[in-house]
């Protein structure tokens, strides 16, 4: 099923936000599809076609990229205000529990929302990317992001991509790249092909240090016992071997797959990805679906705990509250009737900071740096 309506929910701070949503059962738990930095919600219209129907499917532009709104302040652009819109969504579309599918920066935004509130999760993929992320990695990354490109043609376009990624699908030919920038990228009004996010996405990575990264390894442990799905291209050059077989060691019962032949990051479409998404997606099942009235003590007290973990950022986030303080109703529209708005740092500032694995990982230090994050110390 490819259908789906364009819908639209208001961030804490006044942004019209949008999301593809497809529809699926109700006795089974929402699949939230998180997109890396510089994606959006195309980047899973194969995944969600295959899956829709039996499986309501939620596949949001994140501020700042495609149908949604620029922010106005770009330090907004950050992992934590991310998590903050997509709880909002979650309310909105009334979602109770989900099944999240994070690629790269929705796999950081995946592990803060277990980190808030495990208890809302079902299952979930963390897509080639962990607790600990290669600074060379980082800065392959940071030498293209919001560079402000444009393109006469969309084959002038694959090409940037193919020698910008390259070193991430060696197996692509013109057709995947051609694929990719029109997930990618859309048509300005001047008639050029351009990247479909805002340019200052770029500005909190650039002010990062990848050598003192946000300790999310709470995160990853809070997913223990549920339905869980690592993967890792086999090319990666952001997550580890070392960090990836850490993950998969304290996660036990995972499905830890390396996908062959790609780096960062695998497409979700490779033969090994659709085979352990089917099998994740078979544990999750119908006893996932259950509604979060059966875990209302524990709910209202992560929720407690999640106002508490926002401390002075939550404080923040605040000024400015008005008309979008109460939420209504999401605002969907059928496919074909979007009202476009707006257009499209994997680390950010003010996060608990963590040393490489064998550091962040010790007990102590990832219990000291935890509790700082859930009293809101470092917010």
């Amino acid at each position: 099923m490819s259908e789906y309506a364009d819908c639209h929910w208001s961030s804490r701070d006044g942004l019209r936000l949008h999301y593809r949503d497809y529809p699926g059962r109700a006795d089974r738990p929402t699949l939230i599809c998180l997109p890396g930095l510089t994606r959006n919600a195309r980047d899973f219209q194969v995944l969600a076609a295959r899956l829709a129907g039996e499986w309501r499917v939620i596949c949001p532009d994140m501020r700042g990229r495609g149908d949604s709104a620029y922010a106005k302040d770009s330090s907004t652009y950050n992992p934590f205000q991310y998590v903050d819109d997509v709880n909002h969504l979650l309310d909105e579309a009334g979602v109770d529990r989900y099944v999240a599918i994070g690629t790269s920066l929705g796999g950081l935004m995946t592990m803060i929302l277990a980190m808030n509130a495990p208890e809302r999760i079902a299952g979930a993929v963390l897509n080639d990317v962990g607790p600990w992320l290669e600074p060379e990695g980082l800065k392959r990354i940071t030498g293209y992001v919001g560079q402000g490109r444009s393109f006469p043609t969309w084959m002038h376009a694959a090409r940037a991509l193919e020698e910008s990624q390259g070193i991430a699908h060696p197996g692509f030919g013109i057709v995947d790249w051609l694929d990719m920038a029109k997930r990618l990228m859309t048509l300005s009004s001047n008639g050029r092909i351009v990247f479909d996010y805002d340019m200052k996405i770029a500005e909190p990575l650039a002010r990062s240090d990848p050598a003192t990264q946000p300790d999310l390894w709470p995160g990853v442990e809070n997913l223990a016992g549920k339905p869980l799905l690592l993967l890792r291209g086999a090319l990666s050059d952001l997550l580890s071997a070392e960090t990836f077989a850490q993950m998969a060691a304290r996660l036990p019962g995972a499905d830890a797959i390396t996908v062959p032949g790609v780096g960062h990051t695998p497409l979700l479409a490779e033969p090994e990805a659709v085979a352990a998404l089917d099998r994740l997606l078979a544990r999750v099942g119908t006893t996932g679906g259950a509604s979060l009235a059966s875990f209302a003590p524990s709910f209202q007290l992560s929720r407690r705990r999640q106002g508490i973990a926002r401390g002075a950022t939550d404080q923040r986030l605040r000024q400015g509250r008005g008309a979008h303080d109460r939420i209504g109703p999401a605002r969907c529209a059928g496919r074909g009737q979007r009202d476009r708005c707006a257009h499209d740092g994997i680390l950010s500032a003010g996060f608990p900071r963590a040393g490489r694995p064998s550091h962040a990982g010790s007990p102590a230090a990832a219990g000291a740096r935890d509790a700082r994050f859930r009293s809101g110390a470092d917010l």
